[in-house]
């Protein structure tokens, strides 16, 4: 971005804050033309947004259906520090202030923690939900083990669906658009007896692809979700609220499509033709949440959950239509069981605490297989001239079969305690304990079916070794970690904080990669099991974290803003590290991030709705053992980030025209340790235009999302012997779309 540019932004956000947070739809009555009051459950408790002492950004069904806001990608155009891949339905390559993930196996853990109603969803791969008849969503950043727990130690998101209402109602939304779009989204709340009642909500979504495969096939990146929810709710007793939420998702989407840099835009060149290449998940999830009143100020409250994850994933990583390096497919069936219980006790403007334990327990079964040229193998670099598209003749499958598990508990309190009429401390400490378990077998490729007109079947590219005996591998892990604040109301109004928060992730054990003997050859295609290898494990990561923040709204409640200023250390980082013809997971060393965050809403008369929000995120890696990464920015840690937007209503015709445009900037970052910015800046500009009549019994939108036809992506790999022979982008966003 240029300097001028940039400072405008600053000094046109000088003022401060809460952008798309301000628009949350929890909130009180207010006079026309002025901003409500936003109420986050961000600590457990419910609160208005400027009396927590944390960097939040909280968005209501309004802005999300406004900004046609579908996934984590999408969403992170308006969260300032969030950064996330266009068109991907879960948190996979995704950041908050620089902190993200390297290690994408079956024994790893999210930096970001992923909350459904109150509940932890598990590790990637489970990370799943479409974004309908919800109440909020909160992107909390910065470290969040004490308070969120599992995963969190870049941030958390927390998705909240509607609860039912005493009153019968409902409404339904349907959609058409170019690219094939359909989409439908239909609710009904129904009062069923006193003090009980039911909210059916279903959700619909089809478009049709946007990557012309030169292979051929239909095109690449097509969508179909069809998902459904029951929620029961029963408070016929004072002292008891009880609710009951039911969902299922079926969500057919695309795996990681890779362009190589000399195609046109939307163009690949793959193996895998239509739907080969593929990201299907099928989720079913259970969560009862009992609330039980002790008194006007406390409750305990019981969440238990239940989540059963199908995922099927195909992509063909080498950007060729020949058997190079892939394609790669990936199966997973996860169970995922839940259960907190904790105490919630407040007294109006005093004391408030929350304490509590939770359990996990998560199994997996999983495969993989992935296909290689056999001349890319051995030599490092595919004879395309003896290799034809599509054609598996000259090709090996390697094969591996996962049976893995995850068990933890975690106790925990936080306390809120007012120490002067405007001075309030908050401190909070949770100890966690998390074990892991991994079963991997690696047939002999020799074996396979698959491989019977293959010239040489080896285990030599994915794994390098192929076991006749499964191995097995077990590693646990504990830390206590704790937080600090001091809140100072400055008006009633306006609020200043500090804080400081300590970040934890539990180690892991990787999914392609051993413990070698001493000689042993690997990428030999040798038994390695005979030779008496072993899985291995890597350590876990450690973070301490620094917050300055100012918040409120001001001027007659037509300004609210959020400013936040901090500063973090990082320890034993999780690196993807190449090591031969692959890459391992290792603890490397040590790094620094800083940056600010500033958001602003704005409504200067009844007709303007105005928001920005900006982003500024230094990160360094301070200490490397292999050298090359010291001095090196973070992976996905783009240096600005922001979005703008204006909407303008006027009355027509006894209803409102609203018209209204936004503006998301996001600078370049560099991916998987590239020693440069790999992925280029972008800007995507949105308009709309919508007319909703007096009664607001209807309403009727048109829009426009990447007017400009930006081409943006999420990713870039160079040329890497044995692992990448072309230099390519994935992560593919979606051209211009209207509707």
């Amino acid at each position: 971005m240029p300097k001028l540019t940039r400072y405008g932004i600053i000094g046109f956000v000088g003022l401060a804050a809460v952008a798309p947070a301000a628009i949350a739809q929890q909130s009180t009555a207010a006079t026309a033309g002025t901003l409500e009051e936003i109420v986050v459950t961000t600590q457990k408790r419910e609160q208005r947004i400027q009396d927590v002492p944390l960097s939040v950004s909280a968005f209501s069904p309004a802005f999300l259906e406004q900004q046609n806001v579908q996934d984590f990608g999408e969403l992170a155009r308006y969260t300032p520090g969030f950064l996330s891949t266009p068109n991907y339905s879960y948190l996979i390559y995704s950041s908050i202030r620089g902190i993200g993930t390297s290690d994408f196996g079956f024994g790893a853990d999210p930096s970001i923690g992923f909350y459904l109603n109150g509940v932890h969803t598990g590790r990637y791969g489970t990370q799943v939900a479409s974004f309908f008849d919800l109440e909020r969503v909160e992107v909390v950043k910065g470290p969040q083990n004490t308070l969120f727990g599992r995963s969190s130690i870049a941030g958390a998101i927390s998705v909240v669906t509607r609860r039912p209402e005493a009153g019968f109602g409902g409404f339904v939304q349907a959609g058409v658009g170019n690219y094939g779009h359909v989409s439908a989204t239909g609710v009904l709340n129904v009062p069923l007896a006193e003090g009980f009642a039911a909210r059916l909500a279903g959700h619909s979504l089809d478009e049709d692809g946007y990557l012309r495969n030169t292979f051929g096939g239909d095109d690449v990146g097509a969508t179909d979700v069809k998902a459904g929810r029951l929620s029961l709710r029963w408070s016929g007793l004072d002292w008891l609220d009880a609710n009951l939420i039911l969902s299922y998702e079926s969500r057919d989407e695309t795996g990681n499509a890779y362009s190589a840099v000399n195609l046109p835009e939307y163009t690949i060149a793959s193996t895998l033709r239509g739907d080969e290449n593929r990201s299907d998940f099928n989720v079913k999830d259970a969560t009862l949440d009992l609330a039980f009143a002790l008194g006007d100020r406390a409750t305990i409250r019981s969440l238990t959950n239940v989540r059963d994850v199908v995922a099927d994933y195909g992509e063909d990583f080498d950007g060729l239509a020949e058997v190079v390096g892939g394609p790669y497919f990936q199966g997973q069936d996860v169970e995922l069981l839940n259960q907190e219980l904790r105490l919630e006790y407040a007294v109006p403007q005093g004391v408030s605490l929350v304490a509590g334990a939770s359990w996990f327990d998560e199994d997996m079964e999983a495969f993989v297989d992935e296909w290689v040229d056999t001349t890319q193998a051995f030599t490092g670099a595919p004879d395309l001239a003896t290799l034809r598209p599509g054609n598996f003749a000259n090709a090996f499958l390697e094969r591996g079969l996962y049976d893995t598990g995850a068990t933890g508990w975690a106790v925990y309190a936080d306390l809120s305690y007012p120490v002067l009429d405007r001075l309030t401390l908050t401190a909070g400490v949770r100890r966690v304990e998390d074990e892991k378990s991994m079963t991997l077998a690696i047939p002999d490729p020799a074996v396979l079916p698959e491989n019977a007109r293959a010239p040489f079947p080896c285990a030599c590219y994915l794994y390098g070794a192929w076991l006749s005996r499964p191995l097995s591998f077990e590693e646990s892990w504990s830390a206590t970690v704790g937080r600090f604040a001091a809140t100072f109301a400055v008006t009633p109004d306006v609020s200043a904080y500090a804080s400081w928060s300590q970040g934890w992730k539990a180690g892991g054990i990787e999914s392609f990669k051993f413990a070698l003997p001493a000689g042993f050859p690997l990428f030999f295609g040798l038994d390695l099991a005979a030779a008496g290898g072993s899985l291995r494990a890597y350590d876990p990561e450690e973070s301490d974290s620094l917050e300055l923040g100012l918040k409120g709204v001001s001027a007659d409640r037509r300004l609210r803003y959020n400013l936040a200023a901090f500063y973090y250390t990082y320890r034993d980082l999780q690196n993807n590290v190449f090591n031969g013809a692959t890459s391992v997971i290792e603890n490397i060393g040590e790094a620094e991030g800083r940056g600010f965050e500033a958001d602003v809403q704005f409504r200067p008369t009844e007709r303007w709705d105005l928001y920005v929000n900006v982003g500024y995120t230094d990160t360094e890696i301070t200490d490397d053992p292999r050298v090359e990464q010291e001095g090196q920015p973070l992976n996905r840690a783009p240096e600005w980030v922001g979005s703008a937007g204006a909407n303008y209503s006027l009355p027509v015709g006894g209803g409102a025209l609203t018209v209204g445009a936004a503006y998301s900037y996001q600078g370049s970052f560099r991916t998987d340790n590239q020693l440069q910015l790999a992925v280029e800046s972008t800007s995507v500009v949105n308009a709309d235009v919508s007319y909703e009549p007096g009664d607001g019994r209807w309403r009727l939108r048109a829009y426009v999302d990447n007017l400009t036809d930006e081409f943006t992506y999420g990713r870039r790999l160079f040329p890497q012997p044995f692992l990448f022979p072309l230099e390519t982008v994935s992560l593919i966003g979606r051209p211009r779309q209207y509707g």
